[in-house]
């Protein structure tokens, strides 16, 4: 279960860093004047490690520690634009 579990966390870092990778190359053509966007996957990698977490902990002692599992979840650039889109839908009506 650890193996299953360190692949899968493995496997959600990746989408991470692709996920900021599409970040990146956005940013870098609404500069150059394009109008071409590149969007990240959303939720991929949160559910990833959701599923590892379970993995993981389904056995009797974890090598590895819960925060390693947060850091993975939470350092995903596109869960953490959804969960600023209701704040920004917030302030759009109490501006409008």
């Amino acid at each position: 279960m650890q193996i299953l579990a360190s692949i899968l966390l493995f496997a959600g870092a990746c989408v991470d860093l692709m996920n900021l990778g599409c970040a990146v190359a956005s940013y870098r053509l609404r500069h150059r004047g394009s109008d071409r966007h590149v969007s990240p996957i959303p939720l991929v990698a949160p559910l990833l490690v959701l599923v590892a977490a379970i993995s993981a902990y389904a056995a009797s002692a974890s090598a590895m520690p819960p925060w390693l599992f947060w850091l993975v979840a939470l350092a995903d650039i596109s869960l953490l634009s959804l969960l600023h889109y209701p704040i920004f839908l917030l302030r759009k009506r109490l501006r409008g």
